[in-house]
């Protein structure tokens, strides 16, 4: 399901979700009248599609960051190369702060044993084949360039898991506000493209 195919209220609520977290929110301890204050609607009528607060938050992050995720590996298609769509990739989370940050806060709770985790991690399970979340932006960006008959699923997912790593701590290192003076954007980014890339070449190489 598409953001844009969502009933506007429903919309209203994720908008809301994100909105405040990007405020500084701590998502654990909203309430429903806050979010619903926010989406400029009844409390009441939330209810009529959601079931209670840890829904409305899983979903919200869900899709936005389905959302996100799709905007930027259709940016990456732009690009030639392997090395230039990661590059790609990592400059337009650097330039979406707020949207990068969803998906840090995401892959936090995914980890956790919340019920909003246990939410999200239903909606993964559940997802539609064409929804592209942050580990299908790596896959698909890795057989398109690579060749899928090339990939075996264990190298595949090694290369998922350890592309994401870096391109979390990337996120993190433009964030973070114990970031060390005199540390250039472009100079991380560099060095964690490289990375990425240089693994990837000498794991599939041949």
């Amino acid at each position: 399901m598409n953001k844009t195919e969502c009933p506007s209220k429903e919309q209203a609520i994720y908008n809301a979700v994100i909105t405040l977290f990007k405020e500084g929110a701590d998502l654990s301890n909203l309430t429903v009248s806050q979010i619903t204050a926010k989406a400029g609607i009844g409390k009441g009528t939330a209810y009529d599609y959601f079931s209670d607060k840890e829904e409305m938050i899983a979903k919200a992050l869900f899709f936005n960051t389905a959302a996100f995720c799709k905007e930027v590996y259709l940016s990456s298609k732009e690009e030639q190369g392997f090395r230039n769509r990661m590059m790609r990739i990592l400059l337009y989370m650097e330039n979406a702060v707020g949207e990068s940050s969803c998906i840090f806060r995401l892959v936090h709770i995914l980890t956790d044993n919340s019920t909003i985790g246990k939410r999200l991690k239903e909606l993964m399970e559940s997802k539609p084949a064409d929804t592209i979340m942050v580990e299908d932006v790596m896959r698909l960006t890795i057989t398109e360039e690579f060749g899928e008959q090339s990939v075996s699923n264990e190298k595949m997912l090694y290369l998922i898991n350890s592309s994401i790593s870096r391109i979390l701590c990337y996120g993190m290192s433009f964030s973070n506000p114990y970031n060390l003076e005199n540390c250039r954007n472009e100079e991380m980014r560099r060095l964690v493209c490289q990375s990425i890339c240089r693994e990837a070449e000498e794991l599939l190489a041949g």
